[in-house]
């Protein structure tokens, strides 16, 4: 699946569930902010397969 429409899916549940369970805004924003940074990283390392040393220096840098 495309980065996007990961990115899209996760936090449209994201907010959904705290909608549902009434978590406030703030912590919504936060937690999507993660959120995109972890799915980013999970992508970025199954781009850079294999691994090498330049892509690890890219995954780490």
């Amino acid at each position: 699946m495309p980065a996007a429409l990961t990115d899209f899916f996760a936090i449209a549940a994201l907010v959904v569930f705290g909608n549902t369970f009434g978590v406030k805004s703030d912590d919504i924003s936060v937690a999507s902010t993660f959120l995109l940074s972890i799915v980013g990283f999970i992508i970025l390392t199954n781009i850079c397969k294999p691994v090498n040393k330049y892509s690890l220096r890219v995954i780490i840098g």
